[in-house]
């Protein structure tokens, strides 16, 4: 039985993903050398596709935004740490859903001061009865 180690035909997984060091990654090279062109075309390939997915996790864009760049400068410090067991997409994608989560949680858990108070409101009274306070 052949799997491909004989005849070199290989994995469908290891055609589409390039085998070991994600060789057909374009760039890969150059980003692991620190290549700043190569940086920047990762960037521009993959920045929109990060901000989108990071909307469907947090509150608002500024939020989303704050998450890709935290995820951009996670990938630039653990570029040295990364094995090639998966594509670099999928990796840099990992990075980003692992913050976007995180930053997911930390947000339910906030409630925001003045949210307690709806002074706008005509007729609103406190949440908390005030003479508790005397």
């Amino acid at each position: 039985m052949c799997v491909g180690e004989c005849c070199g035909a290989g994995t469908s997984r290891d055609r589409v993903r390039g085998g070991p060091g994600t060789a057909a990654e374009p760039g890969w090279e150059g980003l692991k050398a620190g290549d700043a062109a190569a940086f920047e075309a990762l960037l521009a390939r993959y920045h929109g596709p990060l901000l989108r997915v990071a909307l469907g996790y947090v509150r608002d864009r500024e939020a989303a935004e704050d998450v890709v760049q935290e995820t951009w400068l996670q990938v630039v410090a653990g570029l040295d740490r990364f094995e090639g067991r998966s594509t670099l997409k999928t990796w840099v994608f990992g990075i980003l859903l692992n913050l976007a989560r995180s930053r997911r949680r930390r947000e339910r858990r906030i409630i925001p001061f003045s949210s307690l108070f709806r002074r706008d409101e005509p007729g609103s009274e406190p949440i908390v009865d005030p003479d508790r306070f005397n």
